[in-house]
């Protein structure tokens, strides 16, 4: 009888110790699941991605949540559980607050392919219609908005063929005027092979100052950006 309670003790020692390691170690498992996730999505590159996963931070919430629930009845009985229940407490706080940037920025982003029919209308440019598409508004600042989309490969030959016949359309960027579009989404489309910039102020192709859309092409990726000023 003594020998079964000692291994009893030594299990559930075990036990305790097993979930106050996971509790510690679940924020890096959540950010690798994360992590996974934004590089098997269509866009990596879209800044966005990352938030848009971060709610599954959510799913391992269980793991500190059981350290801290039977670190509670465990101290009951005699057992030193205080270290599950502070560490499984801090990380369910943490866990749930990452999760929570998903839903608290989701309006920010959407899929719907209709902001780059809307697009297509304002610039007098037709896109590719079917692909996969990522939209962040208010993006750099309060009106702006990045739109990326991965052009379907059976779409993106004669695309990039379009690209070639129209004279609105760049292979270098040397024709933007500097400070013209900010150094960051410049360097965002420094590999990209086509480029483009509509005036919304003058409605005209490649003409500045003004409120500007920038739009790139990337051949190895298949990808559109176009970025908004707000």
């Amino acid at each position: 009888m003594e020998k079964e309670s000692h291994q009893q003790n030594k299990t559930i020692k075990k036990l305790l110790l097993a979930l106050f390691i996971l509790s510690i170690a679940s924020i890096h498992i959540a950010l690798s699941i994360v992590a996974i996730s934004v590089h098997r999505s269509p866009i990596p590159a879209f800044p966005g991605t990352m938030v848009e996963h971060m709610w599954k931070f959510f799913l391992l919430i269980p793991i500190p949540l059981a350290s801290v629930v039977l670190g509670f009845i465990y101290t009951r009985k005699g057992y030193k559980c205080l270290k599950n229940i502070i560490a499984g407490g801090i990380m369910i706080f943490l866990l749930y607050q990452f999760g929570s940037f998903t839903g608290i920025f989701a309006d920010q982003f959407s899929h719907d392919m209709s902001y780059l029919h809307d697009i297509s209308n304002t610039v007098g440019f037709d896109f590719p219609e079917d692909g996969y598409i990522a939209v962040q508004l208010d993006y750099m600042e309060e009106g702006s908005s990045l739109v990326m989309v991965k052009v379907n490969q059976e779409d993106a030959v004669p695309f990039m063929a379009k690209l070639n016949n129209d004279p609105n359309w760049k292979r270098d960027v040397s024709f933007i005027p500097a400070n013209a579009i900010d150094p960051f989404t410049l360097a965002m489309t420094s590999d990209y092979d086509y480029f483009a910039v509509y005036n919304l102020t003058t409605n005209f192709y490649n003409n500045f100052p003004g409120q500007l859309i920038f739009m790139a092409f990337d051949v190895e990726t298949n990808i559109v950006y176009i970025y908004t000023q707000g």
